[in-house]
C-alpha cells in the first residue's frame, strides 16, 4: 500500500500550501471565531453522508471537536459514546479503517480540466492554456469555481466546501500577534506580497470565467482601485484565488498520477485530521491493494495504527520531509515540535 503525504509546495514555485493541522507551537485559533461542536458535527454528518453515497466509508465513531485536543482550531476525535466499537461496522471489512474517500469524491487535475475548459474562451486558452498549469494551480481554480456555484447540501461538492474555513490558517494570511509570527516577518511579508501577485495574475487570466454567485460577501465587497465593473470582478476573483491558494497549499495531498487524477488532489474529510509525527500517513489504494475491488482504486484511507480511547484525537503524519520551521508556518500557521528550533532558511 502506497503512503501519501501532504504535497510539499514552496511559495516561490507558483503555488503555496495549506492544511488543518495540529498547532503545537504557533496556533492561530485564539484569533478566530470557532464553530461549536454541534455545528461542526453537522458539517461532518453531511460530509460523511456524501462520501458514503459516493461509495466511500466513514467510521461511525468519529466526530469533530473545536478546538481540537492538540490545540488546533478543530480536529477529529473518537466519540465517547461508543469508543470506536460501532457494531454497524462489523462484517464490512472496514474494522481497521477510520476513513476511505473514493476517487470519485476527490478534487483532481482531470476534474478541473473537464470542468473549467468549456467555460474559458478560445482566445484565452490560446494565450494561457489550462493544460500548461500544474496540478495545484488547476485545483486552485476549480475550488474557486465550485465555491461560487455551491448552493445547498444537495450539491455534490457543497458538504466539502462547507467544511472549509473562510479564514484559513496559512502564516502569510493573517498571522495574528504570535511570537513566532514576529520572528518570521522577514519571510511573511514578501510571501504575502508574492501571493498577491500570483492571485492577481490568475484572476486576470481566468477570473471572469469562474462562477462567483456564492462567494462570501467579504470577497466581493473589497474595493478595487477602479469603479469599473470589470475591475471589481477581477478584484473579487483575486480575493477568492488568494483563499484557494491557502486551502490547496495546506490541504493538497500528494497522489499517484496513474489513475488520471494528477499528482496532487484535495481529499475531503481526510484534511480534517491533525498532524502528529507518531501517526501513519494517508494511504492511497493501488492495484496491489484492491485486488478485484476495482471500484475503490485510487481511494485514500486513514487507518488505525493503535488503540485510541474515547475522547482521544485521531491524527496522521503529514510527512513533509525537509520542511523548515518557516515552511511549516507559512503553509499551515504552526510549527510542529519535531522541527521547532531547526536552523537554516528554506527556499523562501
Amino acid at each position: 500500500m502506497g503512503a501519501s503525504t501532504f504535497f510539499p509546495l514552496r511559495l516561490f514555485h507558483l503555488i503555496l500550501t495549506y492544511a488543518v493541522t495540529c498547532s503545537l507551537l504557533a496556533s492561530l485559533a485564539s484569533a478566530k471565531e470557532l464553530r461549536s461542536d454541534e455545528e461542526m458535527n453537522k458539517v461532518l454528518s453531511n460530509l460523511a453522508n456524501r462520501i458514503i453515497k459516493e461509495g466511500g466509508y466513514v467510521n461511525k465513531s468519529i466526530q469533530l471537536a473545536s478546538p481540537a485536543p492538540c490545540g488546533a482550531d478543530r480536529g477529529v476525535i473518537i466519540a465517547k459514546e461508543n469508543g470506536g466499537n460501532s457494531k454497524s461496522d462489523e462484517g464490512t471489512g472496514t474494522g481497521n479503517i477510520w476513513l476511505r474517500v473514493p476517487f470519485s469524491y476527490q478534487l483532481t487535475r482531470d476534474l478541473a480540466l473537464e470542468t473549467l475548459t468549456p467555460l474559458i474562451s478560445r482566445q484565452v486558452l490560446e494565450v494561457a492554456p489550462l493544460v500548461t498549469l500544474d496540478d495545484a494551480a488547476l485545483l486552485v481554480l476549480l475550488l474557486v469555481h465550485l465555491r461560487g456555484l455551491s448552493v445547498n447540501d444537495d450539491d455534490k461538492w457543497h458538504p466539502y466546501l462547507a467544511s472549509l474555513p473562510d479564514d484559513p490558517g496559512c502564516g502569510w494570511w493573517d498571522n495574528g500577534d504570535t511570537e513566532i509570527a514576529k520572528q518570521l516577518q522577514e519571510v511573511i511579508v514578501p510571501s504575502r506580497e508574492y501571493v498577491g501577485r500570483v492571485s492577481q495574475g490568475m484572476a486576470m487570466d481566468y477570473g471572469p470565467y469562474l462562477a462567483n454567485e456564492h462567494w462570501p460577501k467579504e470577497w466581493k465587497g473589497m474595493k478595487s482601485n477602479s469603479e469599473d465593473e470589470y475591475d471589481m470582478v477581477l478584484s473579487a476573483a483575486a480575493n477568492a484565488i488568494k483563499w484557494s491558494l491557502c486551502i490547496v497549499s495546506s490541504r493538497g495531498t500528494a497522489a499517484s498520477p496513474t489513475f488520471g487524477g494528477g499528482s496532487v488532489r484535495l481529499v475531503p474529510l481526510a484534511d480534517m485530521f491533525n498532524h502528529n509525527l507518531g501517526s501513519d500517513g494517508f494511504m492511497e489504494l493501488t492495484e496491489k491493494d484492491v485486488g478485484s475491488k476495482k471500484e475503490i482504486l485510487g481511494s485514500f484511507e486513514v487507518r488505525r495504527n493503535k488503540a485510541i480511547l474515547p475522547g482521544e484525537e485521531i491524527t496522521v503524519d503529514y510527512t513533509l520531509d525537509g520542511y523548515m520551521p518557516e515552511d511549516w508556518f507559512l503553509s499551515h500557521g504552526f510549527v510542529p515540535s519535531e522541527v521547532f528550533g531547526q536552523s537554516g532558511r528554506s527556499e523562501l
